[in-house]
């Protein structure tokens, strides 16, 4: 058995909002170790990660990002339900596919990815901040160094 307690939202402004956000990200968290368990146990985790500011609403980020024709190619990530199949190929050429874990527009997805030898991949909308994460097993390094690079670069091209 595996408890989570999350405190210290007293006194903040905002608290409904964070504590939305801390519910999002443990969701995530506990079905990457769900994952991990299950489909990788034993196995180096490594990460590679883009993360850029943004300005616009979350709807209009979304968007940009997720939407057809934005980063995620031309049908992007819509109309999707949790434990279906998605399929996008990346604005760096990367195709990712499997199966949904979170589908909570314009605020979260999660998702394996079976081209990365079932990796997890996010993307995420926080606090002014848009991060994209891919959370591999047995996966070089290097490879994955040269990913999060051209995420970045890619991301950073798009005014948000």
């Amino acid at each position: 058995m595996l408890r989570v307690v999350t405190s210290g939202f007293e006194g903040l402004d905002d608290w409904e909002n964070v504590v939305g956000a801390f519910g999002r990200g443990w969701d995530f968290e506990l079905q990457g170790l769900r994952h991990y368990l299950e489909r990788h146990p034993g196995e180096q985790r490594r990460v590679a990660r883009a993360r850029v500011p943004f300005r616009r609403s979350a709807e209009k980020v979304w968007k940009r990002i997720a939407g057809p024709g934005g980063w995620l190619g031309s049908r992007g990530l819509v109309n999707l339900e949790s434990a279906g199949r998605y399929s996008v190929t990346a604005a760096t050429g990367e195709r990712l596919a499997g199966v949904i874990h979170n589908w909570q527009p314009p605020l979260q997805f999660s998702g394996t990815v079976d081209e990365w030898n079932e990796a997890l991949f996010r993307i995420q909308l926080w606090g002014g901040e848009l991060t994209v994460w891919l959370s591999t097993y047995g996966v070089e390094e290097a490879l994955l160094r040269q990913l999060e690079m051209r995420w970045q670069k890619s991301l950073n091209e798009i005014q948000l």
